[in-house]
């Protein structure tokens, strides 16, 4: 929660001053009001940080190296009646479709003749 609040005391009102260290163990959603809403909850549809980080990707913003949800992740936390995961699930289902279909076309061009023969010495029959 320490690196949580202090990223979040660069917006403006400094908001999350308000939210203790045990507010997100014990709320479902705490959601801290500044020049933007942040919500912070402990499980989004019963993902906690320990399962999201497993595929996490890092991303760099403005030089700064930021860990995110993969999208896999952001589909299962997405998993609620709501219309805008709804619309929110349609695009990262979509977007997995893409990523799968760009690695299946990397895979054809070198082709499974190629992969098979460069596998580890160690694996070739």
């Amino acid at each position: 929660m320490t690196r949580v609040k202090q990223a979040l005391r660069i917006l403006e009102d400094h908001a999350v001053e308000q939210v203790t260290d045990t507010n997100v163990a014990r709320y479902t959603v705490v959601r801290v009001a500044d020049e933007i809403v942040v919500d912070l909850m402990a499980l989004a549809c019963g993902i906690d940080y320990d399962t999201a980080v497993v595929d996490a990707r890092t991303i760099t913003i403005d030089g700064v190296a930021v860990t995110v949800a993969s999208p896999a992740t952001l589909v299962r936390t997405k998993n609620t009646m709501r219309p805008s995961d709804a619309a929110d699930r349609q695009y990262l289902e979509e977007l997995l479709r893409a990523e799968g279909e760009k690695r299946a076309l990397t895979f054809g061009r070198s082709g499974a003749h190629d992969a098979v023969r460069n596998r580890p010495q160690s694996l070739q029959a």
